[in-house]
């Protein structure tokens, strides 16, 4: 259902650009975050995104890494994990941008833009397995405040599969003071009541309904805390 909502928001435009062969490097690409494992190490899912977000540096297609998610469901902040993960094979920290604050799919890509807007990038990828690329992607476009290009770079999971069967290094993340962590609906409900806003509803809804305005220019990034 996610995934089909994420399409539906990608084709509510025919203007995408699909495919990261043979086009000139983005300045950036985003990897949008997912759960670390219970004790800190990357998770699978963290691995084939690290793997690929990798692979796009590598090659040339991409020249900064923005790396987006929070500890949202354990207390591992994925943005870390994953940095440390894209570090340890090789990408130096430099070209590493590290965003802590996302906890859904859509702050990934409302705050990435704001690490986008400070440091100029205008052109930009989104890493990730493919229906999620594409729906993001879109989301960048919508979203930003001057015209910008966002290419999706769908996962080739073949060669994704290929490299992690050669091994990985160890590669985890420092875990935020358990006095420190909260659930997230504790965090949502927190953050609603610091903006004066309803706490945020059902994610399957709320990117359905972006998807259906997005056509006519009604579909709006979260709101966000500063």
């Amino acid at each position: 259902m996610f995934s089909s909502l994420l399409l539906l928001f990608a084709c509510s435009r025919a203007t995408l650009q699909v495919g990261a062969v043979d086009r000139p490097p983005v300045d950036a690409a985003i990897v949008p975050g997912c759960p670390s494992l219970d004790d800190g190490r990357l998770s699978p899912c963290q691995w084939r995104r690290v793997v690929w977000a990798h692979h796009m540096w590598a090659t040339g297609r991409a020249r900064t890494l923005i790396v987006s998610g929070n500890a949202v469901y354990n207390r591992y902040v994925e943005a870390e994990a994953m940095a440390a993960g894209l570090v340890a094979l090789g990408v130096p920290a430099a070209r590493v941008r590290v965003e802590p604050r996302a906890l859904h799919t859509d702050e990934n890509i409302a705050y990435a833009l704001r690490i986008a807007d400070a440091e100029g990038y205008e052109t930009l990828a989104v890493v990730s397995d493919a229906v999620q690329t594409l729906g993001t992607c879109e989301m960048v476009r919508v979203w930003s405040a001057h015209a910008r290009t966002c290419l999706p770079a769908p996962m080739d999971y073949p060669l994704v599969k290929a490299r992690l069967a050669m091994g990985l290094p160890d590669a985890r993340s420092e875990a935020v003071p358990e006095a420190e962590w909260m659930p997230i609906e504790e965090r949502e409900r927190r953050i609603a009541e610091d903006l004066g806003i309803r706490k945020r509803g059902n994610s399957m809804w709320i990117y359905f309904t972006k998807s259906l305005g997005a056509p006519f220019g009604l579909s709006k990034p979260p709101v966000l805390p500063p």
